[in-house]
């Protein structure tokens, strides 16, 4: 193990340089490298930006390359998992402001570019019905809420774009959740069917069987991705 001791003192009697020489010796005794770094010993002058146009002083570079090579190589090999658990962290815990910073940057790109804006989903309309879907489900505070808009689309592709409830085909089919929102069910592949706007205004926000309606397409969506995934 290599440790850096140094005190922030430059005093010559200081109390901290004495206690860092002792430090040093002590980590030396149990077997393993100290470096003892005198600042003293270093010509590191305030803060000087005149100084810094004229380049790094040089005890400054020295200063910098002993504190990284003491630190650096232990912390290398975990600095990738410290980052990605930050992240997840920070993710988790910002889970509506950053939601709202997308909404925030999505609305002024679509303000400043109109003619874009009128065209954005002409060629994916399975996009903006996913993402209703998601902020709905989001408003509900649902435990599962990860319907993506490309599970919608296989989901359409697999139902052969008709509606679960009365088979009519159609290209204007919409997100209908078996179980609803209001009862606790999932924003989820497993827990949505296409359905037609007259049958989803239909049901409503009870269960099939609640509305008493039945499925006329049957599609086992979790054996359908089994096959898909032995395939």
């Amino acid at each position: 193990m290599k440790i850096l001791v140094f005190a922030g003192s430059t005093r010559q009697q200081s109390f901290n340089r004495r206690l860092a020489a002792e430090a040093a010796a002590m980590v030396r005794a149990a077997g393993s490298e100290a470096t003892l770094l005198e600042l003293a010993d270093l010509d590191i002058p305030m803060y000087n930006a005149d100084l810094e146009a004229r380049g790094t002083p040089s005890d400054v570079v020295r200063l910098k390359r002993t504190y990284k090579q003491a630190w650096l190589p232990r912390l290398k090999p975990i600095i990738p998992t410290m980052l990605d658990e930050g992240l997840a962290r920070w993710m988790a815990k910002n889970q509506a402001r950053r939601r709202a910073y997308l909404a925030a940057s999505l609305r002024r790109w679509h303000a400043a570019n109109p003619a874009a804006s009128r065209t954005w989903y002409d060629g994916a309309p399975e996009i903006p019905l996913a993402l209703r879907q998601a902020r709905r489900a989001d408003a509900a505070s649902v435990a599962v809420n990860d319907l993506s808009p490309d599970e919608w689309k296989w989901l359409l592709d697999t139902f052969e774009h008709r509606c679960a409830y009365c088979g009519q085909p159609g290209d204007r089919l919409t997100p209908d959740h078996v179980t609803p929102l209001s009862q606790g069910g999932h924003n989820t592949l497993s827990n949505i069917v296409p359905a037609c706007r007259t049958c989803n205004v239909r049901k409503g926000a009870r269960t099939p069987e609640e509305a008493r309606m039945g499925f006329v397409v049957h599609v086992n969506v979790i054996h359908h991705l089994e096959q898909i995934a032995l395939i």
